[in-house]
C-alpha cells in the first residue's frame, strides 16, 4: 500500500545447539554484448555491458572471458578474442553481504573469409580474365566496377566496357556477416 517501511525477518532453531543462521539477498548478474545473437567477427572488439541487479550493494565484479583474460571492472573495456571459436564469458558478482552468483553466455567469434582477386589485362571483344581464390564455404560475393554494383556470384557478370582502366572489387561475406 505504498508504505516505504517494510519489515521482514526470519527465524531458525537448533534446539540446544548454537548455529549460524544467515541468508543471501537477491543477486542477478545480467550482461549483454554489442552483437546480436552474441556472434562477433574475428578481430572485432566486443563490448560487454553490465546490467546486474542486487538487493544489497554489489561490492565486486569478476569477468572471465574464456580465453585467459579477466577484468574486475563493472563494465570492462572492449575485448578482442584471440582467434575464431566459441568462448564462455562469465560474470560473477559479489554482494556487500558476501553472497556470490554468476552468469555465463557463449560468444561465437566467426572467422573472416579469405579471398584474393587477380584481374588480367584483356583485349577488346575478348573474355575478361579474372582469378578469384577463396577457400571459404557458405559465403556470398558482391562485385563492383568503379564503385557501382554489378551482378554475379563467384564469377562477376561484367557489363560491356569501353577501352580503359577499371577498378574491379569483390566483397566476400560469410553467413555470419564477416567479410573481406
Amino acid at each position: 500500500n505504498n508504505d516505504p517501511n517494510v519489515y521482514w525477518g526470519f527465524t531458525g532453531a537448533t534446539g540446544g545447539e548454537v548455529n549460524l543462521q544467515q541468508f543471501c539477498t537477491a543477486l542477478d548478474p545480467i550482461f549483454s554484448s554489442n552483437f546480436s545473437n552474441n556472434i562477433a567477427c574475428e578481430g572485432q572488439p566486443v563490448v560487454f555491458t553490465n546490467a546486474s541487479e542486487s538487493f544489497a550493494p554489489i561490492s565486486s565484479y569478476h569477468w572471465n572471458f574464456g580465453d585467459g583474460a579477466t577484468s574486475t571492472a563493472a563494465n570492462p573495456p572492449p575485448h578482442v578474442f584471440p582467434a575464431p571459436g566459441d568462448y564462455k564469458v562469465t560474470l560473477k558478482i559479489t554482494g556487500q553481504d558476501g553472497c556470490e552468483r554468476d552468469s555465463s553466455k557463449t560468444i561465437k567469434v566467426a572467422a573472416n573469409p579469405v579471398a584474393s582477386l587477380r584481374a588480367f589485362d584483356t583485349c577488346l571483344n575478348m573474355p575478361t580474365r579474372i582469378e578469384l581464390v577463396s577457400s571459404a564455404a557458405d559465403v556470398s560475393y558482391q562485385w563492383t566496377v568503379n564503385g557501382s554494383p554489378i551482378g554475379g556470384g563467384r564469377e562477376p557478370v561484367l557489363p560491356s566496357l569501353l577501352p580503359g582502366n577499371y577498378n574491379l572489387q569483390v566483397t566476400v561475406t560469410s553467413n555470419f556477416g564477416c567479410g573481406v
